[in-house]
């Protein structure tokens, strides 16, 4: 009986301690994926991002009217924001607290996910092919909403699996209220959904306590609709605003194409030669498509996650009542990035017998060296937002005068300059349609650069060529340079111009004119 009982402590001693050094490997991969992102810290760049630097700038300073674009109407994203600036004060470092926390925290979710179903060394595995993988990596350090809408998506499964596993009804809540914050992330948080219904179609059943997820759902979407019915009269107000948007975008059959010139190869070409999913697409997909074919059990929850939403991304609509494709922005695939890796490392690990051993651990090798070229080498430093900074700085040496700013480059401004306190007029060229008051204006006055005397104006790149030089009153007083996107460099050196895989309105797109002038207007 002692025997069995000294025995029995003696495993229980020894489980403990592998579950602690389990810990700590977790641990230095956390610290691992935490260092190399702080190592390429990108902040403001100089796209979406500033536009959700303007409205959490706005919030800020206590205007919490609703917006009239889209983007200011993600609060799921805009709001855990705002708190970091309350906190941390109001700048770059302060703006990309949330995405980074929620890249670190994907990384512990992908290990939690993968260790219900597979052995212990894949789940680590798939945490630290999160760890190092370009996309993750390069967005946590940015103020795009992508990385925390694929963190609550992620939870959105991950608990719902919990919940079917342990049968308790918390976890259902929980997935549900994850989909309710993805919903106010980004409309495309609905996506997740699709998983739920593969999996009742694929499982066939149906229970009760699914209702709790629609419930939990419901009930933060209402919270919302409150908000602005409260604001503005309709629950419905970002909707009609979402909608609005798609019909203009629509009209203008904003249609782009980022790779070659055929729509439907387009994200083969994406997922093979971005640089912001290095080289792991070429291994994922077919082992997803082996697994698929092999009909693998324990990899079925990753497959009915990964493969829905994947096509769904690459092929599908902007609406449900007018097929409009969806724009194949890398980053928009960040929510199936869990599954996928998930998938790798259970083939590297559990599935050795299909390549050998050797191939696990040198494609392991592979994919880490080369992500560390796509992260470290390819990433350029300066990004598209420097000249508006070097503005923003010219602005503040020359604090007495007044400055004009193009409605356009207003939004980018934002977060660096106060409209009043720093002088800003904007103006529009009559060469181009002016935009409602309310659109892009946000209802500040519109300056007539011929009747003004005694400021600067900033010309923005793509109005150089029509700058009114022949103005006797009109002063030149520097170019400021634009540099390129983290992204440029990658592309102009690679094979894909060479081959003419990338359209010119596509190269326009990621590496735009790279100057603007400042004037003085005497």
């Amino acid at each position: 009986m002692d025997s069995s009982v000294n025995t029995f402590g003696y495993v229980n001693r020894i489980i403990e301690r592998v579950r602690y050094s389990n810990n700590i490997v977790l641990l230095l991969i956390i610290l691992f994926g935490l260092a190399i992102r702080i190592a390429v810290f990108s902040g403001i760049t100089g796209g979406d991002d500033m536009i959700y630097s303007y409205h959490i700038h706005k919030f800020h300073t206590g205007d919490f009217e609703p917006g009239a674009t889209h983007w200011s109407l993600r609060l799921g994203f805009i709001l855990p924001s705002l708190l970091f600036t309350y906190l941390f004060g109001f700048n770059e470092i302060a703006l990309t607290l949330f995405p980074l926390i929620c890249s670190l925290i994907n990384i512990i979710l992908i290990y939690a996910f993968a260790r219900l179903f597979f052995f212990e060394r894949t789940a680590l595995l798939a945490a630290f092919f999160l760890s190092f993988f370009p996309m993750d990596v390069f967005l946590a350090g940015m103020v795009f909403i992508d990385t925390p809408l694929a963190l609550m998506m992620d939870a959105a499964i991950f608990y719902f699996i919990k919940g079917e596993r342990e049968d308790k009804t918390a976890y259902y809540l929980l997935s549900g209220i994850c989909v309710g914050w993805a919903w106010l992330i980004k409309e495309s948080g609905a996506y997740i959904f699709l998983f739920y219904l593969t999996y009742l179609t694929m499982e066939k059943k149906l229970r009760l306590k699914y209702a709790v997820v629609v419930l939990a759902f419901l009930s933060v979407i209402s919270i919302e609709g409150g908000y602005y019915y409260i604001k503005t009269g309709n629950p419905f107000y970002r909707l009609s605003v979402a909608q609005k948007t798609h019909n203009e975008t629509i009209q203008n059959n904003e249609i782009l194409i980022l790779r070659g010139k055929n729509w439907f190869i387009e994200p083969l070409l994406v997922l093979a030669t971005d640089q912001e999913f290095g080289f792991y697409y070429y291994l994922i997909l077919p082992i997803a498509i082996y697994l698929f074919i092999k009909r693998d059990k324990k990899a079925r929850i990753s497959l009915i996650w990964m493969i829905p939403l994947m096509i769904y991304t690459l092929y599908g609509s902007t609406s449900p009542f007018h097929f409009f494709p969806l724009q194949r922005w890398p980053r928009y695939l960040a929510p199936v990035t869990v599954p996928a890796l998930t998938l790798l490392a259970y083939f590297f690990n559990e599935k050795k017998e299909c390549l050998g051993n050797k191939f696990s651990m040198l494609s392991t090798a592979f994919l880490f060296l080369t992500s560390m070229c796509c992260i470290f080498l390819f990433n350029s430093g300066p990004d598209d937002s420097y000249f508006v900074k070097k503005i923003a700085e010219f602005k503040r040496q020359n604090s007495q005068t007044a400055i004009l700013i193009h409605w356009k480059m207003y939004e980018h401004l934002a977060p660096f300059l106060e409209y009043r306190k720093d002088n800003i007029k904007l103006y529009d060229f009559p060469e181009n349609k002016p935009r409602p008051i309310g659109t892009f204006y946000y209802g500040l006055e519109i300056a007539e650069p011929d009747k003004v005397k005694d400021a600067y104006i900033v010309i923005p790149p793509e109005n150089c060529q029509i700058t009114p030089r022949n103005h006797n009153n009109w002063k030149f007083i520097r170019s400021v340079q634009k540099s390129k996107k983290f992204y440029c460099g990658w592309l102009e050196h690679s094979f894909l111009l060479n081959l003419n895989l990338i359209s010119a309105d596509a190269m326009g797109q990621f590496c735009p004119p790279k100057a603007c002038e400042i004037y003085y207007i005497q």
